[in-house]
């Protein structure tokens, strides 16, 4: 089950990242603020749909024990928590909006693979900050992963200087 979200997630985030190219570079041209506008709509939507179908028993134990004034760590402050959230949704915005914009400068398959190595390095600090273990198929994994990163960085860039170079001859 692991490995098939994993690679759903994986679909998901490529198809995010073509489709955000698409409509940065393609015909339509939208500026980066309103792609943001747009995409944020929605996934605010799926996200509290999805956040009340599936998680909704432990999102009420989680209120009501953190509302009670007479709990161990006493209630959470309304304007604390309010603080927080609007501190998540602002690094969100900045995540959405760098994504956005390396997606425009560079191409979406850059910011796929950029977004893998992410991932990889997560898991390998892991490992060495929490002495998490890692399975052989985990090591494997991370090392193709890096392997392939290496791969097609240098490719592009081969690919970049002889456009450049064919551009300068002409």
């Amino acid at each position: 089950l692991g490995f098939l979200l994993t690679l759903l997630v994986c679909l998901l985030s490529s198809s995010k990242s073509v489709m955000a190219q698409k409509f940065l570079v393609g015909k339509l041209k939208f500026h980066l603020f309103e792609l943001l506008q747009r995409m944020a709509l929605l996934a605010a939507a799926q996200m509290a749909i999805l956040s009340f179908l599936l998680e909704y028993d432990d999102i009420s134990a989680w209120w009501s024990e953190h509302s009670d004034v007479d709990a161990v760590g006493g209630a959470i402050d309304a304007e604390q928590f309010a603080l927080l959230l609007a501190g998540n949704g602002f690094l969100a915005f900045l995540l959405n909006y760098t994504n956005f914009m390396t997606t425009k400068k560079t191409s979406a398959l850059t910011v796929t693979v950029a977004g893998n190595v992410k991932h990889m390095l997560t898991i390998l600090f892991s490992v060495m900050m929490f002495q998490n273990p890692i399975s052989a198929l985990n090591a494997v994994g991370t090392i193709v992963t890096l392997v392939g990163a290496v791969l097609y960085s240098g490719i592009d860039y081969r690919e970049k200087t002889r456009v450049k170079l064919a551009a300068a001859s002409v």
